[in-house]
C-alpha cells in the first residue's frame, strides 16, 4: 500500500486540523472521493509490510497515513504550524527599484490628496488647474528662506540607492514641483481641516529639500537664486517667449512632433584684425548666420532628400526671413516625411510668435503681413491628414487581394 502524495497529505491534515475531532472526522468522510477503509479490510494490504497498529489505522483513498490516523481517533498529536512566508514590507517590494516607485508613488499621491481636499474645501474650483507659479513662489516664501531640492546623490542616499540617474531625478523634482504648487493652500487652509495630510505634506517637503537654497517652481529641476528667474519667466510665457528670450513652438504632421527654437542672427558689424602686412582685414564672425540644426545636425544631414528641406525652410521663404534666424529643432516619432512636416509647422508657429515678441524689424505692419502670409498659405494649421488604417481582409487599408472565381 502506498503513501499519500504531498497534495493529498496536506489536504487532509488541512481537514482534520479545522474543528472537533468528530466534525474533522465526518469532514473526510464527506470530501473524500473514495471510500475509506482500514488496512484490514483491504484485499491488498501486505501483513509483512505492516504491524498490527498500523493495519488497524484508517486508509485514505486506499494509502496508508498514519497522521490523520492520529487526529481521527482523537490522539492529539500535534502537527507543526504551517510555514508563512513574511509579508514585504512595502507594495514596490518586487519591483527593480522599490524605494524609487513608492516615493513617485507617494509624492503623487499626496499631491491628489492636497487637490481634492482643497476642491472638497471650496478653496479650489472643481477639476481646476494647478496654482499658477506667483502663487507657489509666494507660498514657498512666505515661510521664510526658499529651500533648493537635494542633488541627485542626497536624494539617492535618502532612497538607499548607490546612484539615481538623471530621468530618475528628474521625475522626482517634477513631482516634489506639482506638489510645491499646492504647498501654500495646504499649509494656509488644511491644518485645521485635515491635519494629517498638511503634516504629510510638509513631511515630505523636509525629506528632499535642501536648506539655504531655492526653488524655481516653474522649471523643474531649475534652481535659480531668488525669484526673480520665475518672475521673469512667467512674464515671458505670456509674450510666447521661454526664460531666455527665444521663440518657441511646437509642431506636429503623422505620428512626428517637433520643438522648434529659433534666436536672431546677431547683427553685429564684423571686426577688423591687422595681418603680417599691417594691413585691416574683416574678421568672419565664428557664429553660422542662419543656421539650421536639426536633432544637433545640419539639415542638409538629417533629411537627405531636397523636398524634406524645402518644406522645412518654406515658412522662412513665404515670410521672407531667410538668414534672419538660427533655427534649432528636436524632433521625435515618426518617418522622414512626417518629420519634416511637423519642423515646418512648429517653425512656422514660432515665426508667429517671434513677430509677436516684437523680435523682427518692421513694426506692426511687419507683424501682420507675415501672420497673414502663414495662414493664407496654411502653414499655422496642423495637416489633419494621417495614415488610414489597414482593414480585415485587404492587404493595406483599401488595396484587396486580386479576385479568383474558381
Amino acid at each position: 500500500m502506498s503513501a499519500l502524495t504531498a497534495s493529498e497529505k496536506r489536504l487532509v491534515l488541512q481537514l482534520l486540523r479545522h474543528g472537533s475531532t468528530s466534525s474533522a472526522r465526518s469532514t473526510v468522510l464527506a470530501c473524500a472521493p473514495r471510500q475509506l477503509h482500514s488496512s484490514a479490510s483491504s484485499p491488498f494490504a501486505s501483513p509483512s509490510k505492516h504491524s498490527d497498529a498500523s493495519r488497524s489505522a484508517p486508509a485514505y483513498h486506499g494509502r496508508y497515513m498514519p497522521e490523520a490516523a492520529a487526529l481521527a481517533s482523537g490522539g492529539g498529536m500535534q502537527l507543526p504550524e504551517p510555514k508563512l512566508r513574511p509579508k514585504p514590507p512595502m507594495q514596490t517590494y518586487y519591483t527593480a527599484r522599490p524605494t524609487y516607485i513608492a516615493t513617485l508613488l507617494r509624492l503623487a499621491d499626496l499631491t491628489r490628496r492636497s487637490k481634492r481636499a482643497l476642491e472638497q474645501a471650496y478653496i479650489l474650483p472643481p477639476n481646476s488647474a494647478p496654482p499658477s507659479v506667483a502663487a507657489a513662489a509666494a507660498g514657498g516664501a512666505r515661510s521664510g528662506t526658499l529651500k533648493a531640492w537635494l542633488p541627485p546623490a542626497g536624494i539617492a542616499q535618502k532612497l538607499s540607492m548607490p546612484s539615481l540617474k538623471a530621468s530618475q531625478y528628474r521625475r522626482i523634482i517634477a513631482h516634489l514641483s506639482a506638489l510645491a504648487r499646492y504647498r501654500s493652500l495646504v499649509s494656509t487652509h488644511l491644518p485645521g481641516i485635515d491635519p494629517t495630510l498638511a503634516k504629510e505634506v510638509e513631511e515630505a517637503f523636509a525629506d528632499f529639500a535642501r536648506p539655504g537654497g531655492s526653488q524655481d517652481f516653474s522649471v523643474p529641476g531649475v534652481v535659480s537664486s531668488s525669484l526673480a528667474g520665475a518672475e521673469r519667466q512667467e512674464a515671458a510665457t505670456s509674450a510666447g517667449l521661454d526664460a531666455h528670450g527665444r521663440a518657441y513652438a511646437m509642431g506636429r504632421r503623422k505620428e512626428s512632433s517637433a520643438r522648434v527654437w529659433i534666436v536672431p542672427t546677431p547683427s553685429s558689424p564684423p571686426s577688423t584684425i591687422a595681418n603680417r602686412s599691417g594691413q585691416l582685414e574683416e574678421q568672419q564672425a565664428s557664429v553660422v548666420v542662419g543656421q539650421v540644426l536639426v536633432n544637433n545636425a545640419t539639415l542638409g544631414e538629417y533629411f537627405s532628400r531636397i523636398d524634406h528641406r524645402e518644406r522645412v525652410m518654406w515658412p522662412l521663404k513665404l515670410a521672407g526671413k531667410l538668414g534672419v534666424f538660427n533655427v534649432f529643432a528636436l524632433v521625435r516619432g515618426g518617418g522622414n516625411t512626417g518629420q519634416a512636416g511637423a519642423v515646418a509647422h512648429a517653425l512656422a508657429k514660432a515665426l508667429a510668435v517671434a513677430a509677436q515678441a516684437g523680435l523682427v524689424d518692421g513694426g506692426e505692419e511687419e507683424v501682420q503681413r507675415i501672420r497673414a502670409v502663414l495662414l493664407r498659405d496654411g502653414v499655422l494649421r496642423r495637416d489633419p491628414r494621417m495614415v488610414e488604417r489597414k482593414k480585415t481582409g485587404l492587404v493595406k487599408s483599401r488595396k484587396a487581394r486580386t479576385w479568383v472565381k474558381r
